[in-house]
């Protein structure tokens, strides 16, 4: 059932009340439900009793008059639509009324049932429409200041322009002070953003485009810019013709400049600020580019390592390395030219490519120009460091065709530099590449050549000097390729050194040592179960942890005695890491295993450090036995390493001994062992070693009476 039109209806006098209550009660049009009031008080209370749906007042009532009467009902009432009514006389203030939110007016007298009733329909209509279209505004308002817009007004034909106080606002423009003129707008446009804004516009207005929407920077009155998104839709007339536009203005720099630190980031090293290897290799791309254009642009790609940085971070903590880190990378920023770049590509490797040189030679004096850069000592937690940096160079060649070629070339050169003793600089070369597919092939052949059993064993003998009697032999490794044939030791081991094969393939070479000895051992009618195996191990094999547990079962497996191996370790590797070395290789000599100081001489052992290292034998390099008979400065060397091996209480065994004539002068130095091809060379059978040395003057009479009587029994060991 519709509900009846609340009526609430001011008048005292009897007459007009009975006019009005015949018009609203006879009218079938509406249902209507009338009440009176005498007066202003009467009129509030019944108010708010019930709250009328729409109020006529008579502005002459006794307890008030005129204007008074509606602003009175209006205060309590404001949402409720108001009718006045007058006498003639009173016409005017009922005018006045209107200006004050009346609804309608009517003069007493002057008016018929029907235009009654319409007035008041009317004025329950229109105040409806008035507080829709106000709660909009207001709604319309909470939402432009809740997403912090400003907002624009363009009437395209009039070229006139309004713009809210938070457009202005964005400018640093106090309210009331923007022209309101799309030049002014324009004004405010960074110059060269003008032009692709109007052009937006522009293909907008002509219907190019569905609607407005453009990123473009303004300049605050404080010198700043700042980015806005400008978004727009135009009013068109009856042919088309866009008359008027209107849209938002947003503020962006907030994300732009988030934006931009992402791509800053992704391009960037986060620690030191420089270029990242994306952004490097980018810049050589581009350097490509314009060297394939023009031949006279030439430019080089430097690869730098620090020496020894892991020194640094392992003594001095990582806080420090990082810290050394920054400081290296402003040296380099500080060096170089700003057209050119310089990169951090990982760890303590920078790169640097240098546009636009001479040639090799200006690569090559700025590459000096940098090492005595970072050379220059750094202060770093209470500590003064020197820092060196081994440095590759690749010039850029027509054979490039990729930006990680030349990288690849400098990273080459700069480990040839580091290989050549560090604090170096080398220039690519194509023998460098050439070499590194050679390693890579190599390694790939070795793995294949371990499951073929095409690396085995070979045996040396070593001989008491004083005796001739072999005492030991060292196993030594072999590769036999189905190609290549021989392949050098000096050629495979250091590619398994570097690749970390040398892990698998010294267990193998391990396993198969001990096997051949105790096979051979056993194959002997009278075993004699003395002949001790030296057995190399490699700088990497010794970091591994599970070193220990592998020779112990090894050891185990083959039942072979552990006071007979003996492990050959280099110098320089035992030398790393001395005191970790030395607890790791204590069960092992608690067992028997002992351990020889090999290529003694050519490392950095001090006479404290050699009492404590876990050593019973140095064997002196063969580089001084060579020279030991014609070189007085090696044989003072050599006779420097004897005594002060007696004098801590280890033995001596001397490499590469090839004449009598250094023989005779090892043993009355007082050197115990010997080894070299004046004994015996490398044979892969145990049975082709002497028992005993015979030395060559001997005749063979006396041979045969020594063979017959005496220790230095020529017989092979396998009898």
């Amino acid at each position: 059932m519709k509900k009846a039109m609340n009526v609430l209806v001011l008048e005292d006098t009897e007459a007009d009340r009975l006019f009005i209550e015949d018009a609203l009660t006879l009218d079938g049009a509406l249902e209507l439900d009338v009440r009176f009031a005498g007066t202003v008080s009467e009129l509030i209370d019944a108010a708010r009793h019930q709250q009328p749906d729409v109020v006529l007042i008579d502005l002459c009532v006794p307890d008030s008059q005129g204007l008074l009467t509606f602003r009175t009902a209006k205060s309590h009432m404001p949402q409720t639509p108001i009718v006045v009514q007058s006498g003639l006389a009173e016409e005017e203030l009922a005018v006045l009324a209107l200006s004050e939110g009346a609804q309608d007016y009517l003069v007493k007298g002057r008016f018929s049932h029907t235009q009654l009733v319409r007035s008041l329909r009317f004025a329950v209509q229109r105040q409806s429409t008035e507080n829709a279209l106000r709660l909009s505004q207001q709604r319309y308002q909470l939402a432009a200041a809740g997403a912090n817009d400003g907002i624009w007004d363009w009437d395209l034909v009039k070229g006139e322009l309004w713009v809210s106080p938070r457009w202005a606002a964005m400018a640093g423009l106090p309210d009331g002070c923007m022209t309101n003129t799309p030049e002014a707008w324009m004004a405010l446009v960074l110059p060269s953003d003008v032009h692709a804004f109007a052009a937006a516009i522009a293909a907008h207005a002509d219907g190019i485009t569905p609607h407005l929407e453009h990123e473009h920077r303004i300049v605050h009155t404080d010198g700043s810019c700042r980015w806005v998104m400008c978004r727009g839709l135009v009013t068109r007339d009856e042919q088309g013709t866009a008359v008027r536009m209107a849209g938002s203005l947003t503020d962006v720099t907030a994300r732009k400049q988030a934006e931009a630190q992402l791509v800053h980031d992704a391009l960037h090293d986060r620690l030191t600020g420089l270029a990242n290897r994306v952004l490097c290799l980018d810049r050589i791309t581009l350097a490509t580019s314009r060297a394939q254009r023009n031949s006279s642009r030439k430019f080089a790609v430097l690869f730098i390592d620090l020496d020894r940085f892991k020194l640094v971070n392992d003594s001095l903590g990582h806080l420090a390395g990082d810290a050394l880190l920054v400081e290296m990378a402003n040296r380099l920023g500080h060096t170089v030219r700003p057209t050119d770049t310089v990169a951090r590509i990982g760890g303590d490797e920078f790169c640097v490519v240098l546009e636009d040189i001479g040639g090799a030679a200006a690569a090559m004096r700025i590459t000096e120009r940098i090492q005595k850069a970072l050379s220059m000592p750094v202060a770093l937690a209470n500590t003064e460091l020197v820092v060196t940096a081994s440095i590759g160079i690749a010039m850029y060649r027509p054979g490039h065709t990729s930006p990680e070629d030349l990288i690849r070339d400098a990273d080459l050169a700069m480990y040839r530099a580091k290989e050549g003793g560090k604090a170096r600089h080398k220039l690519f070369d194509s023998g460098l590449h050439a070499m590194a597919v050679e390693q890579l092939q190599l390694e790939s052949e070795l793995r294949q050549s371990i499951k073929r059993g095409e690396v085995h064993m070979a045996f040396q003998p070593i001989v008491q000097l004083s005796t001739g009697l072999v005492v030991s032999v060292e196993a030594l490794a072999r590769w036999q390729h189905p190609v290549r044939g021989a392949v050098s030791p000096d050629k495979f081991i250091p590619v398994a050194e570097e690749t970390g094969l040398i892990v698998e393939l010294g267990g193998h070479l391990l396993n198969l040592a001990l096997g051949s000895v105790a096979d051979n051992e056993r194959q002997l009618a009278n075993r004699h179960g003395t002949l001790r195996l030296a057995f190399n191990i490699s700088a990497r094999q010794l970091w591994e942890p599970g070193l220990v547990a592998e020779i112990l079962a090894a050891l185990q497996y083959h039942q072979f005695p552990a006071e007979r191996l003996v492990l050959e370790i280099t110098e320089s590797a035992l030398m790393r890491d001395w005191l970790r070395a030395a607890s790791m290789l204590e069960p092992l000599r608690l067992l028997g295993v002992s351990v020889h100081l090999d290529d003694f001489g050519t490392g950095y052992s001090s006479l404290s450090h050699l009492q404590r290292l876990p050593i019973d034998t140095l064997k002196v390099d063969r580089s001084f036995v060579a020279g030991i008979v014609d070189c007085q400065s090696d044989l003072e060397i050599v006779r420097a390493i004897t005594n002060m091996a007696h004098s801590i209480g280890k033995t001596v065994i001397a490499e590469g001994i090839e004449t009598l004539a250094q023989y005779e002068l090892l043993r009355s130095l007082g050197v115990q062992e010997g080894q070299g091809w004046l004994f015996c060379k490398p044979t892969r059978l145990l049975s082709d070693i002497p028992k005993a040395w015979i030395r060559p003057e001997i005749s063979q009479r006396q041979a045969d009476g020594v063979r017959r009587t005496g220790p230095l029994l020529s017989s092979g060991f396998g009898g």
